[in-house]
């Protein structure tokens, strides 16, 4: 067997950085299986606190994309939104050092050069293409992606934009029928597809999950308003 707890950061408590009481009970619970053969894979972009709970876990890093990659992958999505012309090709290889390889923030680019030229993307956090160079801190990358984020939503339509915090409610992987309870038919299809064009909304095989950055900000948003949360749910 093989279970996967994607996002497991939020499983950790901010001050100890060790699981809370339920996912320590769960952890407890499956080494005392230890007879069943399988594998418990945690992915987090928060470094785990070590302590009696973490000594047999193998930490590994995932890295982010090399340079080549990076552009390769670029080059990609700005020729599938049809946006070759927005970056020069001898800046792409500064583009993929700016976010420091991360694929998640390399279409967060791509979607906000709908709305703006990449200069101006630049200028939303400049002292992050200033250390292009070096390697980006995950809080300064973090920033930069709600920085690109609030820019695709401001240009968004209300409706995209409601729909969007209204997901935010789903915390797992949600079909087709969840996105109609919030829409109506007639507007289905286009919200949709511009939740996806702006890479907000990931779509496989019948089910969608929102990206993880747009579904922090839209939980925020919906967490400050208590009767649209009511309301969502």
């Amino acid at each position: 067997w093989l279970l996967v707890l994607d996002e497991f950061r939020n499983a950790l408590e901010p001050s100890s950085g060790e699981p809370g009481t339920p996912y320590k009970k769960l952890l407890r619970s499956i080494e005392n299986h230890g007879h069943i053969p399988g594998r418990l894979l945690l992915l987090t972009d928060r470094s785990p606190h070590q302590g009696l709970w973490s000594e047999r876990l193998v930490i590994k890093r995932v890295e982010n994309l090399p340079v080549s990659d990076g552009v390769r992958f670029m080059t990609a999505l700005l020729r599938e939104q049809k946006r070759e012309q927005e970056v020069p090709p001898d800046r792409l290889a500064d583009v993929v050092n700016w976010v420091g390889g991360n694929p998640r923030a390399l279409r967060s680019v791509v979607a906000a050069l709908r709305y703006e030229a990449l200069d101006e993307l630049i200028g939303l956090q400049p002292e992050a293409w200033e250390l292009r160079e070096r390697e980006i801190s995950p809080e300064l990358l973090h920033d930069l992606e709600l920085h690109l984020l609030s820019r695709i939503l401001a240009s968004l339509e209300v409706s995209d934009q409601e729909l969007l915090f209204n997901l935010t409610v789903f915390r797992k992987a949600f079909p087709t029928a969840a996105i109609r309870r919030f829409v109506s038919e007639e507007d289905f299809h286009a919200i949709r597809a511009r939740l996806v064009d702006n890479f907000l909304l990931r779509h496989d095989r019948g089910w969608y999950s929102l990206e993880k950055v747009a579904r922090a900000v839209g939980a925020g948003f919906l967490g400050r308003t208590s009767q649209k949360l009511r309301a969502a749910h």
